[in-house]
């Protein structure tokens, strides 16, 4: 599950990148990180969710409407 937030919320939610334990180049910028990932996440995601102003049940929800969704289709393909 990929939950896909703007730059600038993930800039504000994490304020010491230091202690955070991010596996980059000490070099690399986040905004730079992020660009170069977020192609990544995206691509590989089975399941991308945009929580932008929704509360954390409600992204629980669509997980969790998403995940029911995969499954039903899959044990469809099984019978």
């Amino acid at each position: 599950v990929f939950l896909d937030l703007p730059l600038a919320v993930l800039e504000k939610r994490i304020h010491n990148y230091c202690t955070r334990g991010l596996a980059k180049p000490p070099e690399q910028s986040f905004a730079d990180m992020f660009l170069e990932r977020r192609p990544l996440y995206t691509g590989y995601a089975d399941i991308t969710i945009t929580p932008a102003g929704l509360s954390q049940e409600e992204v629980c929800g669509q997980i969790m409407a998403q995940v029911r969704t995969r499954l039903s289709g899959f044990q469809s393909r099984q019978r």
